[in-house]
């Protein structure tokens, strides 16, 4: 293959991701666990469209672990962010992090 998208294995080499003709492919950023990918532009002519979408919360909605599922056995390992915080965060951290969630992680505490 001379281009297209590529995947960022456990092992740190980068693979081909074949795409059927005709499949439509969606990254989900970090809504779930994802790849680091990058595209390849080749010198073969095939037509690629890319459209970038954004989805989210209204602006100041705060999101957080629901409490149906934290309690003093299982505390919540994120601290609750607004809509907008996220937004933030993930612009300030785009370089030195793979994602701005880590950026929340509540570590824990040291007995």
């Amino acid at each position: 293959m001379d281009g297209g998208l590529q995947i960022l294995t456990h092992q740190g080499k980068w693979i081909n991701v074949h795409i059927p003709p005709h499949a439509i492919l969606i990254q989900l950023g970090d809504q779930l666990e994802s790849h680091i990918h990058r595209v390849l532009v080749g010198s073969y002519k095939t037509r690629r469209i890319s459209i970038g979408t954004l989805h989210g919360p209204s602006i100041n909605k705060f999101v957080a672990p629901t409490s149906e599922f934290v309690d003093d056995t299982h505390p919540p390992a994120y601290r609750g962010i607004t809509y907008s915080e996220a937004l933030e965060a993930n612009d300030r951290y785009e370089i030195e992090v793979q994602s701005c969630i880590e950026q929340l992680r509540i570590l824990p505490a040291v007995v």
